[in-house]
């Protein structure tokens, strides 16, 4: 019989090693637990969308630059695709199931998690970070607002959760890089 072993991921070691420390001004962490679900849709599967959405009790497809709701959050990625975040795993089975893909001919919802990485930023220090993370027109200033943005070199989505939160989510793959970058720009921006 094998046993299995418990240990510790040392790339989560490492992500969480090259944060920021932690002060009054700013605080950043890797969550887990995020379920990551992307909407695709053609024109004509909006409705199913928005009919899954609402049997959920959540508002309709996000409009274009706007991230809506709190803990799940909805984002616009761009026309035909929206992200849910949440931690709620049965709101995530119940829209997974409403739409999974061949339920219906223009809309599907695909399941991408263990695709993706999110930062936590926390702190009246968020502004002075981000402009040195994105350009200053991706950068969402308001809270309500939600962007598909190039996080200093990679592909992320940039959410402003709260006046002083803002959720970066990256492809995992270069969690690593994104950790040393934030960390980095942090530096840079205490002088």
């Amino acid at each position: 019989m094998l046993e299995l072993l418990a240990a510790t991921n040392p790339i989560d070691d490492l992500w969480q090693a090259t944060l920021p420390a932690p002060t009054p001004a700013l605080q950043v962490s890797v969550v887990d637990g995020f379920r990551l679900l992307v909407f695709r849709h053609l024109p004509g599967g909006v409705a199913a969308a928005d009919e899954a959405l609402a049997a959920n009790r959540l508002p309709a497809l996000p409009a274009p630059g706007t991230c809506v709701g709190s803990d799940p959050w909805q984002v616009w990625l761009g026309p035909g695709e929206s992200l849910l975040l949440t931690t709620n795993d049965e709101l995530a089975v119940r829209v997974l199931a409403a739409l999974s893909p061949g339920c219906h001919p223009l809309t599907c919802v695909l399941e991408q998690s263990a695709a993706w990485l999110v930062f936590d930023l926390l702190g009246q220090g968020v502004d002075a970070l981000l402009p040195r993370l994105l350009d200053d027109s991706a950068i969402p200033r308001q809270p309500g607002q939600g962007v598909r943005a190039r996080f200093m070199d990679i592909r992320g989505v940039v959410m402003r959760a709260g006046p002083d939160r803002v959720l970066v989510a990256v492809d995992r793959s270069h969690g690593g890089s994104a950790a040393r970058w934030i960390g980095q720009a942090w530096s840079a921006a205490q002088g």
